[in-house]
């Protein structure tokens, strides 16, 4: 059986190794965080803080894993930033994160609902795997 030559790639295989570069995302441009706190929810922060003598503070937002969402978040004020801390400001509240935070937070949504079981805060974050409507976890 005569042997055939065509079938061998000559010259060839040095084409594929132009495609070894993996596109990456943009990086999160550095001290820069996307997050949204709603009109009701600034209001609502606003009048806490007013009422807690704290009108010039912040909003100190920490993620802890855990939670029916993969994250819970604990809220608190502060007045200024601390440790590797950046600001974000949306409808006149200012947001203090941790940097280490901004993957896990970018993005994010703080709502302020009020529903038949109560009011309260809602944080919708696009990072997490899933959402739930309500503080609680349920097992079918």
């Amino acid at each position: 059986m005569p042997h055939d030559h065509h079938g061998h790639a000559h010259g060839h295989q040095h084409e594929t190794s132009k495609v070894t570069t993996v596109p990456v995302a943009p990086p999160l441009v550095p001290g820069k965080l996307a997050l949204i706190v709603s009109e009701r929810a600034a209001k609502e922060i606003k009048t806490v803080m007013a009422a807690e003598g704290q009108a010039q503070a912040g909003l100190r937002l920490n993620v802890e894993p855990g939670g029916c969402a993969g994250f819970q978040y604990a809220m608190s004020f502060a007045e200024k930033t601390e440790g590797d801390e950046i600001m974000a400001e949306s409808n006149g509240v200012k947001v203090f994160v941790s940097r280490a935070n901004i993957p896990v937070l970018n993005g994010l949504t703080i709502d302020y609902i009020e529903t038949p079981m109560g009011a309260g805060f809602n944080i919708k974050n696009p990072n997490a795997k899933s959402t739930c409507g309500c503080g609680n976890t349920f097992d079918a």
